[in-house]
This record gives structure tokens, C-alpha cells and sequence, in this order.
């Protein structure tokens, strides 16, 4: 799909259909290549992989994306005023957390890249959103779904994504995209740099930290 590379920030939103927890991601625009692609392939390379260190998810979100298989709606919320996508994650955060619908662990965030000190804007939907979530209990992943799906307001618009599962993400198309072109991904054991088994054990140098373990991984292509 087309991602809007020209917006100031960008929010992400991982609803899981199951149960409506959300996973939040934010991000400024660092004014580099296909920013908004590569940090949602950043992200969902994490939700696949237990053993990431860069970018964690917490324990229950892993048991729910890789245990489960459960399936998350994939929306992107775009922000064309500078920090507002900041300021709309800490209000969400705050509100989910609440409800305990949240995946997510750190309170507030702002922009690394360009922080301003504008007051905080308070944003109408949210606060409709709190108002619902006091009420309704049933049915969360098809109110949340409802709320974010095509929400639009002046300098801030969503889109939807394809779903996001742990077989079917930016990752394992990417690599379906690569195959065609005779391009395989092999994976291998960032310790000792040996290709890893189908299901991520490393069979490597018996010196290795990982060694019949599932070890963390470094992707390489290599061409048919």
C-alpha cells in the first residue's frame, strides 16, 4: 500500500479482533526515505520475535500474537501539525491503561527529534472514546475498530492497513515480494553467525551462548 510520507507525525494502531487491546506506536518524521513503511516493518519485525532487544513487547502481547495467533486491525493515523500525534498517543495511552486495554507500558512520550512545548492538544474523539469505554464492556474490538477506521479531522486522517498476524505482516510479505524475485531470506544466529534451523534453534558452533536454544536473529538475502 502507499504510506503518507509528508505528515508531521504518524500514530500506529494494532487492534487485536479478540479481545481489543491495542499496541500503540508513534513516530516524528525523521525526513528520510520511506520513514512511515520502515517503522511499521520496524515494529511488527519485534511482534515476531520474542528475543528482540531493540524493541520489546511485553510478555502478554507476545503470548497473544505468537501463543494465541490472534489477529490484529492495522490503522495508521497521520498528524500534519507538529507533535500532535505525540500528544493524541499519551491521551489514548492514558485511556486504554484505564480500561486496561493496552499493551503498551510507557506513559508519556515525546518527540525526540522535535520536541515543541505547545500545550497539549485535547483531542474531542478521545474523549468521546473515554466516555464509551465507562459504559460498554461487549464488543471492544468492533467499537475501537468503528472509532479509528476512517477517522478524520482537520490536519489529521487515518487509513487501514492490511491485517497484521504473526503469518501474514510487512515482514512475511516483504519476503513473499523477494521470493518472486529469486531472493530468499535466510536467518542466522547473531552469537556465533550460523544459519539457524526452520524453527530458530541454533545448531552452530556447540560454544555458542544459543546453542539448541532459539536464538536471536540476523536476516540475510540471498539470491537463487
Amino acid at each position: 500500500m502507499n504510506y503518507n510520507n509528508n505528515c508531521e507525525n504518524v500514530v500506529f494502531l494494532w487492534i487485536n479482533q479478540r479481545n481489543g487491546k491495542i499496541y500503540i506506536g508513534v513516530q516524528q518524521n525523521p525526513n528520510k526515505k520511506d520513514w512511515v513503511y520502515k517503522c511499521k516493518f520496524r515494529t511488527e519485525k519485534s511482534m515476531n520475535n520474542i528475543n528482540e532487544k531493540t524493541m520489546p513487547m511485553s510478555s502478554e502481547f507476545y503470548h497473544d500474537f505468537l501463543d494465541l495467533q490472534d489477529i490484529f486491525t492495522s490503522i495508521i493515523i497521520y498528524f500534519n501539525k507538529e507533535q500532535e500525534g505525540f500528544d493524541f498517543r499519551n491521551q489514548l495511552f492514558k485511556i486504554l491503561l484505564k480500561n486496561d486495554l493496552t499493551y503498551n507500558k510507557n506513559g508519556e512520550i515525546k518527540s525526540r527529534i522535535n520536541h515543541t512545548n505547545k500545550n497539549s492538544k485535547v483531542f474531542d474523539t478521545l474523549l468521546e472514546l473515554e466516555k464509551i469505554l465507562n459504559t460498554k464492556k461487549d464488543n471492544l474490538p468492533e467499537i475501537l475498530y468503528k472509532v479509528f477506521n476512517n477517522y478524520c479531522e482537520p490536519d489529521i486522517f487515518s487509513t487501514l492497513c492490511e491485517d497484521t498476524s504473526s503469518t501474514n505482516n510487512e515482514i512475511t510479505r516483504e519476503k513473499s515480494e523477494k521470493e518472486k524475485k529469486n531472493i530468499v531470506i535466510k536467518s542466522f544466529c547473531k552469537c556465533c553467525h550460523m544459519e539457524l534451523l526452520q524453527d530458530g534453534i541454533c545448531q552452530g558452533s556447540s560454544r555458542c551462548d544459543y546453542y539448541g536454544e532459539k536464538a536471536p536473529i540476523e536476516e540475510r538475502e540471498t539470491k537463487i
